[in-house]
């Protein structure tokens, strides 16, 4: 617990700068747009509950260092500037200490210190979270008899909307599932104006961000610049919701407006535990900021922006202390030497490994060149033994094609015999057959040549 303390203590004195920025920030811009106040103090907020660790030269925050975690820091940032020097650099915790009694029972002091404040923390956090819870069961049971009413949709858009004699002042409650009461009896033409500044709040989710911020102070109670922060935050963005509603408004409305916030006032009392109320803290502020309400150029609010944004680059982040600097160059001396040292070592390393590795890619070629000639070798005794298969299946070939032409010849000449021996038989036997009809000699019978043909046949 005393850690976690002193954590909290180390962010809570970092962000005091940066409370201080933008509470000079909103004095000095006054003209500018609303909502842009409250975008810086959501920034407060996240610095007082993230412990950011950005370091950046243009910081304009110190650093704090009361944590457990930073105190081991500074220890062992003090022990290596000591020891720096040495020859024989030994450990933190090897180094001999050289720490007297005094010494001694001031560190006890100091530890009870910081044990009795964590306590004193702890019950001033459980007491303003207590006190918060009594209150919202008090207005809890005050709103019992609440009545739902409903308007248009596109006032309230399709937020819930109770009426309840308990109140004086309409007001957002809820975190999750906000809800907006109203007084009874509300005058018909402030309605729509209230119902449109709560309707803003909860568009802008400062129903959320009240809530957060109200644990943060409930975690920095001791912090008085977070108390202020808190009070001008819930002002802020009462402005901010006011500038909205009567952005579109003539003179006269502004007027109304402004009645409107006067006849729901309600006094300031505390601010710490109560919801985002129509007419609450600093109306007189408010109705002057209604009244005096300019448009304001495009050129105003960029400007405005751009100022806003240094600032908060400026206050979010840490600054690099001269011991980290130092421990850091230290540390780079260090490194830069260990650094020399092996790349030495590799040098001569790397100089036996080359003449290693240049001994074997000889070894290597020599063995190359012995299996290249005998892969060249074999390729030759291959190619003849080839050319001489090759060789041979040609001679078996052309002994083929000599074998076949032969037969093929045999054949013909056969066949041209027996043509020969049919054409000579023929031959006689045309003979014969010619010899046969020269011995009958044609002699007409009669004058008529076919009578003499059937005579031939009957013969």
């Amino acid at each position: 617990m005393t850690d976690l303390f002193l954590k909290m203590f180390d962010m809570s004195i970092a962000s005091c700068l940066f409370i201080a920025a933008v509470i000079l920030l909103r004095l000095l811009l006054r003209k500018a747009p609303k909502w842009i106040m409250p975008l810086l103090w959501i920034m407060v907020g996240v610095r007082l509950l993230i412990p950011l660790d950005i370091r950046s030269d243009f910081s304009l925050v110190p650093e704090v260092g009361l944590s457990a975690e930073r105190a081991d820091v500074i220890y062992v940032n003090q022990a290596e500037a000591v020891y720096a020097e040495s020859a024989e650099p030994q450990s933190v915790l090897e180094q001999p200490a050289f720490e007297s009694a005094g010494d001694t029972e001031i560190k006890k002091i100091w530890t009870d210190i910081k044990a009795i404040a964590s306590v004193v923390w702890l019950t001033g956090c459980l007491i303003m979270l207590l006190n918060a819870l009594i209150a919202y069961i008090r207005l809890k049971r005050g709103l019992s008899d609440a009545v739902r009413v409903y308007y248009p949709s596109d006032i309230v858009k399709n937020i819930p909307v109770m009426e309840s004699d308990y109140v004086s002042t309409p007001f957002v409650l809820g975190v999750l599932n906000p809800v907006i009461y109203i007084p009874s009896g509300i005058r018909e033409g402030d309605m729509d104006k209230v119902l449109s500044h709560e309707r803003e709040h909860i568009s802008r989710f400062d129903h959320i961000v009240k809530p957060v911020w109200y644990t943060l102070l409930c975690v920095h109670w001791f912090n008085p610049l977070v108390w202020i922060a808190y009070k001008l935050m819930c002002h802020d963005i009462e402005l901010a919701c006011d500038e909205k509603v009567i952005k579109g408004l003539d003179r006269a409305g502004k007027r109304a407006y402004a009645l409107s916030l006067l006849c729901y006032s309600v006094k300031e009392g505390s601010i710490t535990t109560s919801p985002l109320m129509f007419g609450g803290p600093d109306v007189k502020r408010r109705v002057k900021a209604v009244m005096d309400y300019r448009k304001k150029s495009v050129l105003n609010t960029v400007l405005t922006v751009l100022l806003c944004m240094v600032v908060t680059g400026c206050f979010i982040t840490t600054r690099e202390t001269k011991e980290e600097s130092s421990v850091t160059s230290l540390q780079n001396n260090d490194e830069s030497e260990n650094m020399k040292s092996e790349l030495n070592a590799l040098e001569n390393a790397s100089t036996e490994e080359i003449v290693r590795i240049q001994e074997g890619v000889e070894k290597e070629k020599r063995e190359l060149n012995t299996k290249a000639e005998a892969v060249e070798e074999e390729a030759i005794r291959l190619q003849k033994e080839a050319a001489q298969e090759k060789m041979e299946e040609l001679e078996a070939a052309a002994k083929s094609i000599k074998e076949r032409q032969a037969a093929l010849q045999k054949e013909e000449i056969k066949k041209a015999k027996e043509e020969l021996d049919a054409a000579e038989k023929r031959y006689f036997e045309i003979n014969e057959l010619h010899k046969e009809e020269s011995e009958y000699e044609y002699v007409p019978a009669s004058g008529n040549e076919n009578d003499d043909l059937e005579l031939i046949k009957e013969q």
